[in-house]
């Protein structure tokens, strides 16, 4: 008891910090806490990647339904309104709710002019 009283000063109350000093001072597994932190940040990045892509991937698809379904409600020879084939090409793509609003649609007799708003 004398040999631990000495070490930590003569201190009594500090005998359970000795060994505390020691696993502070050993570096054995200390890569293993640096490894953990990178693989933790990693999976968070491929987390976050993928999301991302699959949002641009609906984004992408969204914008290729909106150029067919206006340039398709932009022909003069359509039987339905421009609208009804905006709205049913929408539709048929499995985005019907998306449309924002009433399609723009400004007709002359020489062109017809087609806006979506999704």
């Amino acid at each position: 008891m004398r040999r631990r009283n000495e070490i930590n000063g003569g201190n009594k109350n500090r005998v359970p910090f000795v060994g505390l000093t020691a696993f502070k001072r050993d570096e054995n597994g200390s890569i293993i806490v640096l490894t953990l932190m990178l693989l933790t940040v990693m999976l968070l990045l491929g987390g976050m990647s993928v999301d991302f892509m699959r949002f641009e991937a609906r984004r992408t698809m969204l914008q290729n339904t909106a150029d067919v379904a206006v340039l398709a409600a932009a022909e003069l020879d359509q039987k339905k309104t421009p609208a009804e084939v905006v709205i049913d090409y929408f539709e048929k793509a499995g985005f019907g709710g998306t449309i924002v609003g009433a399609p723009v649609v400004v007709d002359t007799d020489n062109y017809s002019s087609v806006g979506v708003t999704a």
